[in-house]
């Protein structure tokens, strides 16, 4: 008898429970809590219907969340959809939502938002591109927008509740009102048909007709509309009861890439979405660090902010949270390129472009901790406010610092106008780092003696101490259909001006592929330099990748013969497995006694011998049956190189052009290739010394195979020396 009463207690107190569970939800009209397999994470548990989860890339994310799973938006390409089924006219109620941000969207984005087009009403609960949180009210084209008065800080939890009673909207985060307003929106009521987007606003905005700007990047969970103003006291108890333990986990999940075999393994590239130039590679504590271009919301260019990477052996890079973020202000528009310099003390300071979409100026920040992952923009930003009043332009970018006794001396990227459209750099000094004085244009372009462009980009000053001499090197903007191009001059510093030894400037690719390398002496003192490789695809191409651009592979500079002369990084040998040596390989056209090579990380040292041949080569990134490949071949008379990438993939959205430039130095009958092959990225050097890059994207995943050849006669591939390259042997 005891264990029936027992029995019959706990299924009273079971049935009690599930009854008070189902009182405190009862005026619940709507819930969207992400759980269970993909097919049903989008399940709206009060009508039952299941909401499309739109990814267009990438699988959908599920991670861990407040309550259970959660899902993970990437930013651009995924959210869910379904259509309002909410049965009685709503106005007053209450939408709250837990989230947690990777970083601030592009545009005003949607963590939940619903449109009745036949009413033309909307409702929107949202974070703006500076963080603040946005509750949007339309009906009929009246608008109605209650906006918090603080950003909410990224990687956190957060749990986001609006009221809306009549004229009435409060705006609450983590269970605290922290803004309200009123509105005058005549018989406005929540959107009773048409369709609900869960991580996204119903709004279409795109850049380059391509990336929706409206999307969230990072977690969403716990979706839930009410069809009632919920109370102050119910809203904050409902915060402390879910209110995690731990910080969200934002990290790119192993399963977006997964299946990539164009993103490289080996090269320094940032987690996911969109990068460019690379600020400031530095040595610090036995840690290199680099910044770099990033936002992270998708694979485009966009709401410009640092990124963070650091590494012990300019191998195996760790990633950071973002450093810089832009705020209301002077650098609203955009933390662009800059410069990190150790001052006096040997701390490392940031000097960055910040620009507020009229006029640029340079302004500072300060390291908040060692390890050089937390900054401080300077509270007297900007130290330089705008361009020289001189001048008719008024943008000006990329700063570069060094020191010459006591003196700081800075260069920023610029163009004059007259007497002819020319890049240029402008001059500062400073004894302090935070007072400067404007000096000269310290060097610029002559249109007439070479092709220098109409504005110059990430200037770098660095002087080879061993041979007495500066170089000067500059990054020529498009214009006009000429493209982006990095070179320098070689010369001094005298008087407060650069002397170059040389009126036409030297190429720093010998075909051009790789842009505004970032350098730095590493452990041993090597100059090392870190560059960016563009992708040069279409836009769709970079939306269907998910990801925009990486960097260089380390390598050595040395100035020889008044040229920059570079060389892989010797820690790359580190990577090196799987050897293979062949010597004396006859190639003959249409014959084919070739090695068999194939792979998409390698390393290929190889040395040809002209013989009877015009020209030699490799073939990359081949398909079986010749459906794809990428053709490099060098021409001997001409001394020339030519990248022929027009049956590079089968993609439309990659590429198809043919490229080519000189040999700065070619020698009679032979040419030595050092080729390093990364996923899509291909680094060449040439007879120790000189280098090129270029990039592929095979559409098929068995276009993989390495082949040799000669055109126009028999050529001898005198040695060849393949590797496996594997980041992972590296301890």
């Amino acid at each position: 008898m005891r264990t029936t009463s027992n029995l019959v207690l706990i299924l009273s107190m079971m049935l009690l429970a599930i009854a008070s569970c189902e009182q405190r939800e009862k005026d619940m009209v709507a819930r969207w809590s992400f759980e269970g397999p993909q097919e049903q994470m989008g399940k709206e548990s009060v009508s039952k219907n299941v909401f499309a989860i739109h990814s267009d890339v990438h699988t959908i994310e599920s991670v861990k969340g407040v309550k259970g799973e959660a899902i993970r938006l990437d930013g651009y390409s995924t959210w869910a959809k379904g259509a309002v089924d909410i049965d009685k006219k709503l106005r007053a109620f209450t939408v709250s939502s837990w989230f947690a941000l990777e970083s601030y969207p592009v545009d005003i984005a949607s963590i939940i938002s619903a449109y009745d087009s036949a009413r033309q009403v909307g409702f929107k609960l949202s974070v703006n591109e500076y963080g603040y949180p946005v509750v949007a009210l339309d009906h009929k084209g009246n608008k109605a927008i209650i906006q918090g008065k603080q950003p909410l800080p990224k990687i956190k939890w957060h749990y986001l509740t609006a009221t809306v009673d009549q004229n009435q909207v409060n705006l609450f985060n983590n269970g605290e009102l922290i803004t309200q307003g009123t509105h005058d929106l005549s018989g406005y009521s929540f959107p009773k048909e048409g369709d609900i987007y869960i991580g996204k606003g119903y709004q279409e905005n795109k850049v380059a007709e391509t990336f929706p700007t409206n999307t969230i990047n990072g977690i969403v969970d716990e979706v839930k509309i009410f069809d009632q103003k919920l109370a102050e006291k119910k809203i904050k108890t409902t915060y402390g009861k879910l209110k995690p333990e731990k910080k969200p986990n934002l990290t790119i999940p192993s399963t977006r890439f997964a299946g990539d075999f164009h993103r490289p393994e080996y090269h320094p590239i940032p987690p996911a979405a969109w990068t460019n130039e690379t600020h400031g590679l530095i040595y610090h504590d036995d840690k290199y660090h680099i910044y770099y271009q990033k936002n992270a919301t998708g694979p485009y260019w966009a709401h410009i902010n640092w990124g963070h990477m650091s590494t012990p052996d300019l191998l195996q890079w760790d990633h950071h949270k973002p450093v810089l973020w832009p705020e209301k202000g002077y650098d609203e528009f955009g933390i662009w390129s800059g410069h990190v310099i150790k001052n006096e003390e040997g701390t490392p300071v940031i000097m960055y472009t910040a620009g507020d979409g009229e006029k640029f100026g340079m302004a500072m920040a300060y390291p908040q901790n060692d390890k050089l992952t937390e900054w401080k923009k300077y509270e007297k930003n900007p130290v330089i406010p705008e361009a020289p009043e001189k001048f008719e332009r008024s943008d000006m970018r990329d700063p570069y610092i060094w020191k010459e006794k006591d003196t700081y001396y800075m260069i920023i990227g610029f163009g004059v106008e007259k007497p002819k459209k020319a890049g240029a750099v402008l001059l500062y000094k400073s004894m302090d780092l935070k007072n400067w004085e404007y000096l000269n244009l310290m060097h610029v372009g002559k249109p007439e003696v070479f092709p220098c462009g109409v504005f110059w980009e990430m200037p770098v000053f660095w002087k080879f101490k061993n041979k007495d001499k500066y170089v000067l090197l500059v990054n020529k903007i498009p214009y006009k259909g000429d493209p982006a191009r990095a070179f320098y001059w070689v010369g001094e510093f005298k008087n407060e001006r650069f002397v170059p030894d040389h009126e036409i400037p030297k190429l720093l690719e010998v075909v051009n592929g790789l842009l505004s390398p970032s350098v730095a002496y590493d452990k041993q003192k090597r100059t090392t330099a870190i560059a960016i490789i563009p992708d040069e695809i279409k836009p769709q191409g970079n939306y269907e990748l998910g990801w925009a651009h990486l960097y260089s592979i380390p390598r050595e500079w040395k100035l020889e013969d008044h040229r920059i002369k570079q060389y892989p990084h010797p820690n790359l040998k580190r990577l090196r497995t799987g050897h293979q040596s062949y010597q004396n390989i006859d190639l003959t056209p249409g014959t084919d006694n070739r090695p068999n090579i194939d792979g998409r990380q390698l390393e290929l040292v190889t040395e040809f011998s002209q013989g009877s041949a015009r020209d030699v080569g490799i073939i990359l990134g081949k398909h079986p049956d010749d459906k794809e490949f990428t053709k490099i071949s060098y021409n001997f008379a001409l001394g020339k190189f030519t990248v022929d990438r027009t049956k590079s993939s089968l993609n439309k959205y990659m590429h198809s052009d043919v490229k080519s430039g000189k040999l700065p130095e070619p020698k009679n009958g032979k040419i030595k290739m050092h080729v390093f092959v990364d996923g899509s990225v291909v680094e060449v050097f040439v007879n120790d010394g000189y280098a090129f890059t270029t990039r592929m994207f095979p559409e098929k995943k068995v276009s993989n195979n390495v082949e040799f050849f000669s055109e126009g006669g028999k050529a001898t591939l005198e040695s060849l020396d393949v590797w496996k390259m594997d980041i992972k042997q590296v301890k």
